[in-house]
């Protein structure tokens, strides 16, 4: 009696494994669902800080430590629209200027808080490592 052939491995949705030895859902074959594993990789990373103070008399101080980018949102009891605002960061001056409030940017950050009690209508955005100092 000849030998019988074994069906061919059942696969998922897709034809073949996308990378040999790992497979996804869609393209997996169903013989190697026993197979995957669970890994775990610890990545160290430095972490952020953003420290800010309110001076008074519309002038902020900035202190960052691995951050390139941060925007200082602005209420009305924060500053006086009316006056140019002082920024200065990590001890160096960063910004001097009119922010004017408008209403894009105050329902801008009621989009990301969804609290109209936390609405601001004015932001200073600052890039840490520019050499130019440009606020956007």
């Amino acid at each position: 009696m000849p030998k019988r052939k074994s069906p061919p491995a059942r696969r998922g949705r897709g034809s073949t494994p996308s990378k040999p030895g790992r497979c996804h859902l869609e393209d997996c074959p169903v013989d190697e669902w026993g197979q995957w594993e669970l890994s775990h990789k610890k990545v160290t990373r430095p972490g952020a800080l953003i420290d800010a103070v309110n001076l008074g008399d519309n002038r902020l101080a900035v202190t960052t430590t691995n951050v390139a980018r941060l925007t200082l949102w602005l209420h009305p009891k924060m500053v006086d629209f009316a006056r140019p605002i002082q920024v200065t960061l990590n001890g160096r001056p960063w910004f001097d200027g009119h922010v004017a409030p408008t209403l894009p940017t105050l329902l801008d950050s009621f989009e990301r808080r969804r609290d109209w009690g936390l609405v601001y209508p004015a932001k200073v955005t600052l890039e840490a490592g520019q050499d130019d100092r440009e606020t956007l």
